[in-house]
């Protein structure tokens, strides 16, 4: 009697633990898959940028990020109490301050990007002048889709970002080399943002895929994008301005 409850007990665990598993490694695919294919068909030039931009990226992320991480004990209590109409409003107001200061940052980084590859690596790249814009505003999709399918697996819903993830790992695997071997450093930059895009709109905005899943408004995202225009159009009158 006593096994069979201790197995009863452990299915929830399991059933949980395995959602998981499979969310946290299409996760960790589609996050270290572009490097991997970075260094196949890229050239060791772009691939030093790359290497740089992928840092860079990596450090924002820990900084941005912060904010919804040290929010999810609130949020988790709020979802055990039943308070789902404030577990809603609270995650929208968390997406949408993380979207205006990663926008800020990233369209500042957007215009000075280049002189810190050019401190950062010693020597100035011939790049596409787009390169940083695009690679920006596909890292701010992807901290936008953190926040909004982390809203799913606080309440233990995994299907929709385990979905997620791995339509980003087969969207990466299918036209990261494509665009990367015809187009190199932009092509690859393009295709992640076109790709996070991809991710995000039918699996963000369209709630009856996955009936129980929390889809956050657009409006954060539309302010974060708009919030980025801002400060690159800003960051770029200052850069003009007569030193």
């Amino acid at each position: 009697v006593s096994q069979s409850r201790y197995a009863l007990d452990f299915q929830p665990l399991w059933f949980w633990g395995k959602r998981f598993f499979l969310y946290s490694l299409f996760d960790n695919l589609s996050g270290n898959l572009p490097t991997i294919l970075a260094g196949r068909f890229l050239t060791l030039e772009t691939l030093g940028a790359w290497g740089v931009l992928q840092r860079i990226a990596n450090m924002m992320s820990q900084v941005v990020e912060k904010f919804p991480q040290l929010a999810v004990p609130a949020l988790m209590e709020m979802h055990s109490r039943g308070e789902e109409s404030r577990f809603y409003k609270r995650s929208g107001q968390i997406l949408l301050i993380q979207n205006v200061l990663a926008a800020a940052v990233l369209g500042v980084f957007s215009v000075w990007g280049n002189f810190v590859l050019k401190v950062w690596l010693g020597k100035e790249l011939p790049m596409d002048v787009w390169i940083i814009p695009i690679f920006c505003v596909g890292l701010l999709l992807d901290f936008d889709q953190r926040v909004r399918f982390g809203s799913d697996s606080i309440r233990l819903h995994f299907r929709r970002p385990t979905g997620a993830a791995c339509l980003k790992t087969f969207l990466i695997l299918l036209g990261l080399p494509l665009f990367s071997h015809f187009y190199g450093l932009t092509g690859m930059t393009a295709a992640l943002a076109a790709l996070y895009g991809l991710v995000l709109l039918p699996l963000t905005f369209a709630k009856n895929l996955f009936p129980g899943s929390f889809c956050l408004p657009a409006k954060p995202t539309l302010i974060g994008f708009f919030t980025f225009v801002m400060a690159l159009v800003t960051g770029l009158v200052l850069k003009t301005l007569p030193t």
